[in-house]
């Protein structure tokens, strides 16, 4: 029998849990109640009070758009940061900043509904104008995020009910020809994704459309997603920041590699080698940079460190829901269903 998510139906678990997730996630972004603007920020770290005391526009004018112009644990948090590093690598420090890709709750919606636009315009030139024929294909481990972006991207995308159907489930449901969309916030390096998928539906490939639309995919992702998923159509289809791109120097680039072998031996330029420049409101993935977010913690064989955004690990399935099966299928991220979820 399958198993259908449903987005209104109040007593649908997934529903429910998504809708708990997103609450949990207003409640942390909340700022502390000891505001200070940062023109009067008494930072103990040198460089950043030269930075924020002399008025660095780029900086202040980045922290602004971010939302955290007056906020005080993340100026702590930032003020930590920079600690971490030497004195002569603090203005490549300031450099990684300004080029992280941010997003704030309000541009990670504004996003989810931009990429439904564009899923639109594409289902609309293959021929497709009854959007209760496609699938959004969830992953099967609760833990997941896709399990929350599906939510999100039916809600925001005006899906009907039923289209959201579990990866195990899609190759029993009878519906051979119809487009499968898959959804998630960030593709790393794509492996996770097409070792997961091509074996459940190799027998659908040319005759059903594959859709992949992601908030932030990397270019590994990009080229093998085209490489390996014959006539797939991938949203958005250019690449998401990297320090392996302008305004970064191959000499930038192998800096900051030798750091982060100091940092996260195992992955010094993040999980599957991408050093993205990513991050969400609510997490960031672990494709991007390790001296972005390691903790001490998660970097196992690194230095101690201070993130500037967390990256959480793992929970255990939630109360209600089923457990996910095995270890995970390896996937890169080892993230809770509220934390970024990479499909490496």
């Amino acid at each position: 029998m399958t198993t259908t998510l449903t987005i209104e139906n109040q007593t649908d678990e997934a529903a429910a849990f998504a809708a708990a997730f997103w609450r949990e996630l207003e409640r942390r972004r909340k700022p502390t109640p000891i505001l200070r603007g940062w023109d009067e920020c008494l930072a103990a770290d040198a460089f950043l009070k030269r930075c924020i005391r002399g008025g660095d526009p780029e900086l202040l004018a980045r922290l602004d758009s971010w939302d955290f112009s007056k906020d005080a644990e993340f100026a702590n948090r930032l003020e930590g940061w920079f600690d971490n590093f030497k004195h002569d690598d603090k203005p490549l420090a300031r450099k990684v900043l300004l080029n992280i890709d941010y997003f704030t709750h309000a541009r990670y919606e504004q996003t989810v509904r931009m990429r439904g636009d564009r899923l639109h315009q594409v289902l609309h030139e293959i021929g497709i104008a009854d959007l209760s024929r496609i699938r959004l294909v969830v992953s099967t481990l609760v833990e997941d995020s896709s399990h929350v972006n599906a939510y999100l991207a039916s809600k925001s995308w005006g899906l009907p009910l039923g289209t959201a159907r579990r990866l195990d489930e899609i190759a029993d449901d009878g519906s051979a020809d119809v487009p499968l969309v898959l959804f998630n916030d960030t593709y790393g390096s794509g492996q996770q994704l097409t070792g997961t998928l091509l074996p459940k539906i190799r027998n659908r490939i040319g005759r059903s459309p594959i859709l992949v639309v992601g908030i932030s995919i990397a270019r590994e992702a990009l080229e093998r997603f085209k490489a390996e998923i014959p006539g797939v159509v991938v949203i958005p289809d250019e690449a998401c920041r990297s320090v392996r791109e302008e305004p970064f120097t191959g000499e930038e680039l192998l800096r900051l590699e030798a750091i982060g072998r100091s940092v996260y031996p195992k992955h010094p330029l993040g999980f599957g080698g991408t050093a993205l420049l990513v991050a969400y409101f609510f997490a960031c993935p672990n494709n991007t940079l390790p001296i972005i977010w390691a903790d001490g913690e998660n970097n196992a064989g690194g230095s101690p460190w201070r993130p500037l955004f967390p990256y959480r690990a793992k929970k255990k399935a939630p109360v209600g829901l089923p457990k996910p099966d095995g270890d995970g299928g390896g996937q890169a991220v080892d993230a809770a269903p509220a934390e970024a979820k990479v499909l490496d």
